[in-house]
C-alpha cells in the first residue's frame, strides 16, 4: 500500500515505531524524518519544506507540536492534492506521554488540513482506541492486524513468512507453507517464529525448531510459541530466566543488565544477565542506545502474567521484595551529597548549561530507577518481606541519606510521585518509620518548589524553614548547619488540617475534587489556580499563574492528569498537576469571559461556555478548537456536562434554558428545555445517562428525560431562604443550596433537608463541591477562604484555625509593652507575648462575647466586659479570677478602663449607664447621665475625673468621688460614630463616621473641634486612636492601611501597610514607641513607630527589607540590600540570581515588615532571619560538614 501511494505521488512520509530500538520508539526523529521524506516523495514541496527550515532554524528546540506544525503540516498546505502520512506500529511508541503528543498533533492536523490524511496501524491499546474512536476525528477505524477473521491478513502474513525464511536452507517449501497455515493470519506469531530461525539467536538446528513449532495442535497459539522459546533453554539459563523474567515484568521501568547482575548473584546464579538476554533474543533485547533491557513485544509480557509459573519462579510479593531490597541497596551505595557537582546555588536546574549532561553522566540508570520506585516496591510486597527490610528502610529515611534522595527527586522531577508513594508506603508501617515517612511527605509537599527547581536549595532554602519539631530538621541541621536561621515566625510543627484553608487573595470562583478524592483544585479572582492536599490542607507547589485576569471556572480530567481553567481574559489554560506547570499556550476562541468547562469522559476533549453565549469543543492534546462554535443560547453559558458515553453535552444558561448538543454533528438536539424562572446555575447527567438534573438561581430543581426532553419532576427546597446557586452530588442523590445565610444539603429524591450550616459572618459562600463518594464537601467564599465539611453529617472538618474565625473587638497593650490582650466573639480574652507572638497561658473565659479589655497601671490585672453584662477581673500571672464578677449593668458593656494609680475600674454600657468599681470590688457606684450607648471612658491623669463619650452626642466630665457631672460638651460626631477613641488622659476624643476619610477630634478642655481629612481615594475610616497626649491621630482604614497624622500641623507622619483587610482596632503604647492593630485578616500586628518610614506607602510589592535582619549587613552590602527582590513564586533574588526561597506563609511579612504578628503562625506573619552562617552562590557546598559526633 505504501509503495502504491508512493508511486502515485500521494505518500508524504512513512515512520515505523519499534520498541526494539529506543530511537525508533520515541517521537524525537519523526518530524525531521517526515520533512525529508516529503521533499523526496513530492518534489514540488521542496521549496515549502526548505522555507520552513529557513524561517525556523532552531525548530528542533521547539515543542513537538510546533515541530509537527512547521515541518509537516504547513508545507503540505502548498499542495493541491492529497498527502498521506503513514505511521506504523503506533502502539510501540513509548513513553505514553510522547504517544499522546503525537496523537494530539495528528488529530489537530486532521481537522485543520483537509488534504492531509493519516494512515495509522497499531495494536488496540485503550488510549489509542479512545483517541481515534471519536467520530469527529476519524473516517474509518478498524483494528484488524491481530484478528485472523480478516482474510487479507492471511495473505499478508504468508508473504511476510516467505520473505523472512526464503534463505533458510533447513526448511523446505512445504515446511514454510505449513508454518503459514500454522500462523493463520496472526502477525505476532509469524514474527516471533521467524526470529526463532535467526541463525544468530537459535541454539538448535532449523529442523528441530520446526518440529517443536508444528507439534502443537492449536494454530496461531502464541502461548505455544513462547513456551517453546523457554523450554528449549539450557537448564542453567532456564533457571536464571525464571528469576530474571518476573523482575523485568514487575519493574516499573526497563532495567539495565548490570542492575540485574547484582540481583541474580544474590540467588547464587553465575550467569551474566546479557547471556540470558541473548538466549532469549526472540523475546528480549538490550537497547543499544540506552543499554536497557526491553521486551520485543507486549504479548510476551501478557503471556508471562497469565501463565502458570514453574517451581522457583518468583511470585508477585517476592519479586517486589527483591526489587525493593536491591533499590535500597543501590541508594545506600550510590547516593551522595551534590551528586551532580553543581558549582553554584544561584541558578535554577534548568539554567545550568550542561545540566542534562550532568544528570546523564552522574546519575546512573539504576540509581534513578531505585530512587523513583523503591517505595512502590515496598507497597507491593507483603508484610513478612517488609519486616525483613526494616533496617534498610530506616537508613533510607534518615538524614543525611534522605536528603541525598531528595537530590535525585530534584533532577528527575520526581517529587509528586514520591509524595503519592510515601502515602501508600507509610500505611504499611508503624511507629518510627510511619512517623518519619509522614514527616518526609510533609517536607516534600511544603518545599516542592525549591526542591524541584534548584538542587542546592534542598539544603539552603527548604531545611531552614522546616518546623522546629520536625524529625528531619533535627537530624539534618547537624549535617548541614551552614545556612540561615529563621529566628522569628518559624512553625513548631507542620500545620494540622484546619477547617479553614487560606491562600487565595480574592473570591473563590470554582472548586473541584481530583478524581482520586485526595486533592482539591480551586480557582479565584486573584487570577490563580491552586492545588490543595485534602488530608493536610497543604497547598501543593506554587499557585498556577498565567491568566491575566480572574479565573472563573476549573475542571479536572477524569484521570487527574490535566487541569483546565477558564478566565475573564477570554482564554482556557491547561495545567500539569504533577509539576505545577502550564501545558502549552492558552487556548483562545471565545470573544468574552470563559464561564464554564467540562472534560469528556475519555479526557480527550473539553467543552467551554462563555459570556459570548457560545459553546466550544476543544481537542485537549492538540489544544485547538474542533469545528465551529455551538450557538443557540441567548445568555451566558453557566454550566456544562458530558453524557457518560461522551456523545452528547447538556448546557445551562442565564437565558433560563437547558439545551442538549450532539458532539458528532456539533448541533443542538431538539428544542431548549424550558421551565426555569431564573438563570440555570447547574446541570448534571445521571450515571446511566437517562436523566438530566438542572437547578436555577431561585433554587428550583428540575428532572428531565434525556431522550424525550420531558419534564419528569419538579422540586424546590422548602422552609429555607432562596439561594444563589445549587450543586449536585456526583450521582444526583443530594443537592447543596448556597444562600445568603448559609449552605444546606438536601436529599433530591425526598426533598428532605439533611443539614444546614450558617455562613461565616461577613464572608458568604460562593461555590461548593462534593467529592465523588460524597464523604466531603468543600466550599469557597467571597474572601478567598476554603472550608471543609463532612459530607455525611455536614459538620466542620479539621481543627479551628488559631486566631481565625472569631472577630477581635478590642486589644490592649500592657504598660511595659511585654503583653497584648485581645478579646473576641468566642467569649475569651487571650494574652500574647510581644516578643514571640505566642499565646501566654490559657484563654480567660466569659459567658458571652467580650467587647472591651484593659490592663491595670501595674500590668498585674486585666479587666474585661461584654455581652454577659459582667465586668471580670483577672490576675495576669496566674490567669485566675481576681475577686468576684462585678455585677450591676443591665445592658451590654461596651467600654471600660482602669485608673492610673489604683485598681479602680470604670465601665460603660449600651443603655448609657456608667459604673465605677473602687479597687475592683463590688458594689459599683452608678453614674447616670447619658441617654445612649457609652462608647468610651477614661480617667484623668490624677484619677480625680472621668471622661465619657456617648452615642447621644454628649461628652461628660465626671467627679469620680461624687459621680457629679462637672461639664457637658456636645460632639455630634459621636452620634453616627463607627469608632471612638480617647487619649489616655481623657483630654481628647476622636470619632470616625460613615463619612469617608474624615475624623472629628475634640479637645475636652477647650471644647475646640477640628476636622482631620485623610489623603487617598476617600478611604473609609474603620478605627481611630489618639496618642498619649492627643497630638497624633492614628487611623485604621478599610484597605488595611494605618495612617498617622500630626493634629496641630495637619501633616501626615507616615503609613503602615501589612494588613490585608479593614483595620478594626488601633492602639498606641503609652510611651508612643509602638502601635498595636487588629484587622479582619485575623491578625494583630505590632509596629515600631520610632522607625516609621514615610516611604513605606510607596514600597514596591516586589521589594523586601532584609536590612533589619540580624547580620544581614555582614552578608550583603547596603547596595546589594537595595537590589534584593522577592518574585511571585517565592524566590529571593539579587540581580536575578537566586539567594533563597521563601514559603508562601512567610512572604507577606518580608514585603510588609513589622515588629510582631499575632498569631505567629498566620500566613501574614512577620518573619526574621539570621544570616551569620549562611553560605550561598559558589560556596554553597560548604553547607555540609563532617558527620556529627
Amino acid at each position: 500500500m505504501v509503495a502504491k501511494w508512493k508511486e502515485a505521488h500521494l505518500l508524504g512520509g512513512h515512520f515505523f515505531f519499534s520498541m526494539a530500538n529506543s530511537e525508533e520508539s520515541t517521537i524525537d526523529k519523526i518530524c525531521p524524518t517526515f520533512a525529508t521524506q516529503i521533499s523526496e516523495n513530492i518534489p514540488t514541496l521542496i521549496p515549502a519544506v526548505a522555507d520552513a527550515v529557513r524561517r525556523h532554524p532552531a525548530i528542533m528546540t521547539n515543542t513537538f507540536k510546533e515541530q509537527f506544525q512547521k515541518l509537516v503540516v504547513e508545507p503540505t498546505k502548498h499542495h493541491d492534492k492529497t498527502v498521506i502520512i503513514v505511521i506504523d506500529a503506533l502502539d510501540e511508541c513509548e513513553p505514553k506521554r510522547e504517544r499522546d503528543l503525537l496523537l494530539g498533533a495528528v488529530s489537530a492536523a486532521a481537522q485543520t488540513s483537509p488534504n492531509l490524511k493519516f494512515f495509522l496501524t497499531s495494536r488496540p491499546e485503550s488510549d489509542i482506541e479512545k483517541a481515534l474512536g471519536t467520530q469527529v476525528l476519524k473516517r474509518k477505524l478498524a483494528f484488524r492486524l491481530h484478528d485472523p477473521d480478516y482474510p487479507d491478513n492471511v495473505d499478508d502474513v504468508a508473504a511476510y513468512i516467505r520473505e523472512m525464511l526464503k534463505d533458510e536452507e533447513g526448511l523446505s517449501p512445504e515446511q514454510i507453507l505449513n508454518l503459514i497455515k500454522k500462523a493463520n493470519g496472526l502477525f505476532i506469531w509469524a514474527k516471533t517464529v521467524c526470529e526463532m530461525f535467526d541463525s544468530d539467536k537459535r541454539i538448535e538446528p532449523a529442523e528441530v525448531i520446526y518440529e517443536r513449532i508444528t507439534s502443537g495442535n492449536n494454530p496461531s497459539d502464541i502461548d505455544t510459541i513462547y513456551e517453546l522459546i523457554l523450554d528449549r533453554l539450557e537448564p542453567n539459563v532456564r533457571q536464571a530466566s525464571d528469576r530474571l523474567l518476573p523482575l523485568l515484568v514487575a519493574a516499573f521501568e526497563p532495567l539495565a543488565p548490570t542492575s540485574l547482575d547484582i540481583i541474580i548473584k544474590e540467588f547464587g546464579l553465575k550467569l551474566e544477565t546479557k547471556t540470558v538476554v541473548k538466549r532469549l533474543g526472540n523475546v528480549l533485547h538490550v537497547d543499544q542506545t540506552t543499554g536497557l533491557i526491553r521486551f520485543r513485544h507486549p504479548t510476551f509480557v501478557e503471556y508471562l502474567k497469565r501463565r502458570s509459573h514453574p517451581e522457583g519462579y518468583l511470585s508477585g510479593p517476592q519479586v517486589h521484595a527483591t526489587l525493593g531490597e536491591w533499590s535500597l541497596k543501590t541508594m545506600k551505595d550510590k547516593l551522595k551529597f551534590n551528586i551532580c557537582k553543581l558549582g553554584s546555588s544561584s541558578l535554577r536546574n534548568r539554567d545550568v548549561g550542561d545540566f542534562e549532561d550532568r544528570v546523564t553522566k552522574l546519575v546512573p540508570p539504576e540509581l534513578r530507577y531505585a530512587s523513583s520506585h523503591w517505595l512502590s516496591h515496598l507497597s507491593e510486597t507483603d508484610d513478612a518481606s517488609r519486616q525483613k527490610l526494616l533496617v534498610q528502610v530506616r537508613h533510607a529515611i534518615r538524614a543525611p541519606q534522605v536528603l541525598y534522595w531528595f537530590e535525585i527527586l530534584s533532577v528527575t522531577l520526581g517529587v509528586s510521585r514520591a509524595i503519592a508513594n510515601l502515602r501508600g508506603a507509610a500505611s504499611h508501617f508503624e511507629d518510627d518509620i510511619y512517623d518519619r515517612m509522614v514527616d518526609i511527605r510533609r517536607f516534600l509537599m511544603a518545599y516542592s518548589t525549591p526542591i524541584q527547581e534548584s538542587l542546592p536549595h534542598i539544603y539552603l532554602s527548604a531545611l531552614p524553614f522546616t518546623p522546629i519539631n520536625s524529625i528531619l530538621r533535627k537530624e539534618s541541621l547537624k549535617w548541614f548547619p551552614k545556612t540561615f536561621s529563621v529566628v522569628h515566625g518559624l512553625d513548631e510543627a507542620y500545620p494540622r488540617l484546619t477547617h479553614e484553608i487560606r491562600g487565595h487573595e480574592k473570591k473563590i470562583s470554582a472548586i473541584v475534587f481530583s478524581p482520586d478524592g485526595l486533592r482539591v483544585i480551586s480557582s479565584a479572582e486573584d487570577s490563580t489556580v491552586r492545588i490543595w492536599d485534602l488530608e493536610t490542607g497543604q497547598m501543593l507547589g506554587e499557585p498556577l499563574r498565567g491568566h491575566t485576569e480572574g479565573v472563573n471556572c476549573v475542571a479536572v480530567s477524569p484521570d487527574g492528569s490535566c487541569i483546565a481553567s477558564g478566565s475573564k481574559d477570554r482564554s482556557i489554560r491547561l495545567w500539569d498537576p504533577e509539576n505545577n506547570s502550564a501545558i502549552g499556550d492558552p487556548m483562545r476562541g471565545h470573544s468574552s469571559w470563559v464561564s464554564s468547562l467540562s472534560f469528556s469522559p475519555d479526557g480527550l476533549h473539553i467543552v467551554s461556555g462563555g459570556h459570548d453565549w457560545n459553546i466550544r469543543l476543544w481537542d485537549v492534546k492538540g489544544r485547538v478548537p474542533v469545528g465551529e462554535p455551538l450557538r443557540g443560547h441567548e445568555g451566558v453559558v453557566t454550566s456544562l456536562a458530558f453524557f457518560p458515553d461522551g456523545s452528547r453535552v447538556v448546557s445551562g444558561s442565564e437565558d433560563k434554558t437547558v439545551q442538549l448538543w450532539d458532539m458528532q454533528t456539533l448541533q443542538p438536539i431538539g428544542e431548549p428545555l424550558r421551565d426555569h424562572d431564573a438563570r440555570v446555575t447547574s446541570v448534571l447527567v445521571s450515571k446511566d445517562g437517562s436523566q438530566i438534573l438542572s437547578a436555577s438561581a431561585d433554587v428550583k430543581i428540575r428532572f428531565w428525560d434525556s431522550k424525550t426532553g420531558e419534564l419528569l419532576r419538579k422540586w424546590s427546597p422548602m422552609g429555607y431562604a432562596a439561594g444563589r446557586n445549587v450543586v449536585f452530588s456526583s450521582d444526583g442523590s443530594r443537592a447543596v443550596t448556597i444562600g445568603e445565610s448559609g449552605i444546606v444539603m438536601w436529599e433530591t429524591e425526598s426533598g428532605i433537608m439533611v443539614k444546614a450550616q450558617q455562613t461565616s459572618i461577613g464572608d458568604s459562600i460562593h461555590t461548593v463541591a462534593l467529592s465523588r463518594d460524597d464523604r466531603y464537601v468543600v466550599s469557597g467564599s467571597h474572601k478567598g477562604v476554603i472550608r471543609l465539611w463532612d459530607g455525611r453529617n455536614f459538620l466542620p472538618l479539621g481543627k479551628k484555625s488559631q486566631g481565625r474565625g472569631d472577630a477581635i473587638f478590642s486589644v490592649a497593650v500592657s504598660r511595659n509593652g511585654s503583653m497584648i490582650a485581645s478579646c473576641s466573639t468566642d467569649a475569651t480574652i487571650r494574652l500574647w507575648d510581644t516578643k514571640t507572638g505566642k499565646e501566654r497561658g490559657r484563654p480567660l473565659r466569659h459567658d458571652g462575647v467580650v467587647l472591651s479589655v484593659a490592663f491595670s497601671a501595674d500590668d498585674s490585672l486585666i479587666a474585661s466586659g461584654g455581652r454577659d453584662r459582667v465586668v471580670r477581673v483577672w490576675e495576669v500571672d496566674t490567669h485566675k479570677k481576681y475577686g468576684e464578677p462585678l455585677q450591676g449593668h443591665e445592658a451590654i458593656i461596651l467600654s471600660l478602663c482602669l485608673s492610673h494609680s489604683s485598681y479602680t475600674i470604670a465601665s460603660g454600657s449600651e443603655d448609657g449607664n456608667i459604673f465605677v468599681w473602687d479597687e475592683a470590688e463590688a458594689p459599683g457606684r452608678h453614674f447616670h447621665g447619658h441617654l445612649d450607648s457609652v462608647l468610651c471612658v477614661a480617667f484623668s491623669l490624677d484619677d480625680l475625673h472621668l471622661v465619657s463619650g456617648s452615642r447621644d452626642g454628649m461628652i461628660h466630665l465626671w467627679d469620680v468621688s461624687t459621680g457629679e457631672i462637672l461639664k457637658k460638651i456636645t460632639h455630634i460626631g459621636l452620634i453616627s460614630a463607627i469608632s471612638v477613641a480617647m487619649s489616655l488622659d481623657g483630654s481628647y476624643i476622636a470619632a470616625s463616621s460613615e463619612s469617608p476619610s474624615t475624623v472629628l477630634v475634640l479637645n475636652t478642655t477647650t471644647e475646640e473641634e477640628s476636622i482631620v481629612q485623610l489623603p487617598g481615594r476617600n478611604p473609609k475610616v474603620c478605627s481611630v486612636a489618639l496618642s498619649y497626649d492627643g497630638s497624633q491621630l492614628i487611623s485604621g482604614l478599610e484597605d488595611g492601611t494605618i495612617q498617622m497624622r500630626d493634629i496641630p500641623s495637619d501633616q501626615a507622619l507616615g503609613a503602615l501597610r501589612g494588613h490585608t483587610s479593614e483595620v478594626t482596632k488601633v492602639l498606641p503604647a503609652r510611651d508612643g514607641s509602638c502601635i498595636a492593630s487588629y484587622s479582619n485578616d485575623y491578625t494583630i500586628r505590632v509596629w515600631n513607630t520610632l522607625t516609621l518610614d514615610t516611604d513605606a506607602a510607596t514600597t514596591s510589592a516586589q521589594s523586601i527589607q532584609l536590612s533589619s535582619h540580624s547580620a544581614a549587613s555582614h552578608k550583603f552590602s547596603s547596595d546589594e540590600l537595595e537590589r534584593i527582590a522577592l518574585s511571585d513564586d517565592g524566590w529571593i533574588t539579587l540581580d536575578a540570581k537566586l539567594l533563597f526561597w521563601v514559603p508562601p506563609n512567610h512572604r507577606h511579612g518580608l514585603k510588609h515588615p513589622c515588629m510582631l504578628t499575632i498569631t505567629s503562625t498566620s500566613h501574614l506573619r512577620m518573619t526574621k532571619f539570621d544570616f551569620r552562617n549562611f553560605v550561598c552562590g559558589t560556596s554553597w557546598a560548604n553547607v555540609q560538614r563532617d558527620a556529627p559526633n
